[in-house]
């Protein structure tokens, strides 16, 4: 007759997120998708809705600094080679 207490969370969970998904701004979506882990980020980044939620700049920024190729994250000494 009823759903259980753990039923019934998951059931309006998930009719709250059905209807109020598009409501939120664009802010509050950005720091929801950039809480969730790395590999959860990758598989929901191919969804043309979520791709909107980073910048640009700030992509092309990380990737550099992971690529050791910005100015203060190049190279120094042996111990940076030996750390790369």
């Amino acid at each position: 007759q009823q759903p259980s207490p753990f039923a019934k969370s998951l059931l309006f969970g998930y009719v709250a997120q059905f209807l109020y998904e598009g409501d939120s701004p664009l802010a509050e979506r950005r720091a929801a998708a950039l809480a969730l882990d790395s590999t959860l980020l990758n598989e929901l980044l191919g969804r043309v809705e979520l791709r909107e939620l980073l910048d640009a700049a700030v992509i092309d920024s990380t990737e550099r600094e992971l690529q050791r190729l910005a100015p203060d994250r190049k190279v120094r000494g042996m111990e940076g080679v030996a750390d790369l």
